[in-house]
């Protein structure tokens, strides 16, 4: 009986030591948790304000776009009405210049919008992957391609050249 007792004792603290361990474990594990979770949140703060300021350096951009767009047909009337002034008439080239410029702008201002967008677009890292694996294979193809033609021309040079010393 006595010897039971001794070899339970030390099962018995085994066992306890065990149940110490798991519950540290699970308070790492919750502490792990915690820690991944206030990461994630000031992850989402830090590209919350970087989506904010690429929204606000695009606004930006398509504000400039729009004031670099609106002093150009000022520009050109205000040239037009000195020439009236001087009773010139506007060459031919001059005429073709303010038609397209004039459509010029109006090309910017249909597709700026598709252009800038203000808002980022979300990549999806798979469909990034199969694309760019396709790209790989294009890019293969075209260098196998390039160095077959290379070593044909590099023949058909050798070729010529032995034509013209027999020649």
């Amino acid at each position: 009986m006595q010897q039971l007792e001794q070899e339970l004792s030390p099962r018995q603290s085994a066992i306890e030591t065990r149940e110490q361990q798991l519950e540290m474990v699970q308070l790492d594990g919750a502490r792990g948790r915690e820690a991944i979770m206030r990461e994630r949140h000031s992850i989402e703060a830090v590209r919350r304000t970087v989506r904010e300021e690429r929204r606000r350096q695009r606004r930006q951009w398509i504000h400039q776009i729009k004031e670099m767009n609106a002093k150009f047909p000022e520009q050109a009337r205000l040239l037009a009405e000195e020439r009236k002034k001087k009773c010139e008439q506007a060459t031919a080239k001059e005429d073709v210049a303010e038609r397209a410029l004039a459509a010029d702008i109006k090309t910017i201002e249909d597709y700026l919008p598709k252009l800038i967008s203000l808002e980022d677009i979300p990549v999806n890292p798979e469909e990034t992957d199969i694309i760019r694996r396709q790209f790989d294979d294009i890019f293969t193809q075209e260098e196998q391609t390039y160095l077959a033609s290379a070593e044909e021309e590099q023949a058909r040079k050798e070729r010529l050249g032995r034509g013209l010393e027999v020649y």
